[in-house]
Formats: C-alpha cells, sequence, structure tokens
C-alpha cells in the first residue's frame, strides 16, 4: 500500500493537467488510483482492447541522500469513457516499494468503487486482473478508508 498526496504549491504558476485537475477540487478529494503491474505491456494491450488510449514511460527521482529510484507507468489518457475509474500502473522495478520506508502505523481498511455501470467496468477490471470488483451505485464512487494511530480517515471522490 502506498498512499500518495497530490495538492497544488500556490508559489509556483499552475502547469499542465495535473495541475488543471487538482485546482478543481475545492476540497481533499480522492480522484485516481494507481495498481502494482510487472507487464505493463499486457496491461496497455487490454486497455486498447477496451478503447482506451494510454501512455506508457519511464519515470524517476533522486533522493536527498543521492540514491536514484526508477519506474515505470501506464497512464490511461483522460479522455477515455471511464475516465479516472480505469487504474493507473506502476510497476517499481528494482525501487524498494515506498511501504517499506517510514512511517509505520497506517493501514489499508478498505477500498471500493461504486459505478451505475458496474458490471461493465468490473469487466474492464477482470480484464486488466484487477484485484478489485465494483459496486452497482446511482452515482460514481471511488473511497478509501485508512486506518491511522488516531483514527480511520476516509477519502472520497466523484
Amino acid at each position: 500500500l502506498y498512499l500518495e498526496l497530490l495538492a497544488v504549491d500556490p508559489t509556483q504558476t499552475p502547469d499542465g493537467v495535473m495541475a488543471s485537475k487538482l485546482q478543481g477540487f475545492d476540497e481533499p478529494h480522492l480522484f485516481a488510483y494507481m495498481l502494482r503491474g510487472s507487464d505493463l505491456e499486457a496491461a496497455q494491450a487490454v486497455l486498447e482492447r477496451h478503447g482506451i488510449a494510454s501512455d506508457l514511460f519511464d519515470a524517476s527521482r533522486t533522493t536527498p541522500d543521492g540514491a536514484v529510484l526508477r519506474w515505470r507507468l501506464l497512464v490511461p489518457r483522460d479522455d477515455n469513457p471511464w475516465g479516472d475509474f480505469v487504474p493507473k500502473f506502476i510497476d517499481w522495478l528494482d525501487t524498494p516499494h515506498p511501504s517499506r520506508m517510514p512511517g509505520q502505523g497506517y493501514r489499508l481498511e478498505s477500498f471500493s468503487i461504486g459505478h451505475p455501470r458496474a458490471r461493465e467496468l468490473g469487466e474492464l477490471l477482470q480484464a486488466l486482473a484487477a484485484p478489485l470488483s465494483v459496486q452497482s451505485s446511482d452515482r460514481p464512487y471511488l473511497q478509501l478508508k485508512i486506518g491511522t494511530p488516531g483514527g480511520s480517515l476516509v477519502l472520497a471522490g466523484w
């Protein structure tokens, strides 16, 4: 489990799709999720068969102690028919998984997805071998519940 919190830096000029998306939220908002994968090309082929264009790219960063961390990402394009309900994928390569780093005391209690077209979205997730199910719902939603030392925290979106 790895949770990444993103926000617009008010000291910088917003640039790009992600900054635009973040500026559209008035409060904390769960808007995307990512799954670990090792064969991103296979996942990309599944997305393509479902009419979803995606981009596959390498990423890296240097830690304060000088270590270089590298990973690969598969990111569905925003114009897909399911929007952020399609998972993004990450292959950590030889980079230590962030969950092995300091920050103990937090745990995933639940992650749920609801959608009016639950069956169809569930079929896509199943084709992607995603370990998730989709609940039938009048409104689309993502919900994450995290256990913290101070109690449970719920983040929701859509």
